[in-house]
């Protein structure tokens, strides 16, 4: 948690889904990922899937705007 994955505060769940609240950064120092990101952005998107794959995790519905991409 934390490098890839932001904080979590918490887990909840109902009947039907299950959900996790997450720390988020500053949101004057991040852009939600889209088509039109630089490629090295990109790059880092996939580098990250990559560090939670190399875990052992999996997101089970990737699209891009499920991803953040922050200054560091």
């Amino acid at each position: 948690q934390g490098f890839v994955v932001p904080r979590i505060i918490g887990a909840y769940t109902d009947h039907a889904t299950a959900s996790l609240a997450m720390h988020v950064p500053d949101p004057r120092l991040w852009i939600e990922a889209g088509v039109g990101m630089p490629g090295h952005a990109k790059e880092r998107c996939l580098w990250a899937l990559q560090q939670l794959h190399n875990k052992g995790i999996l997101h089970g519905h990737i699209q891009l705007h499920h991803f953040i991409i922050t200054s560091d």
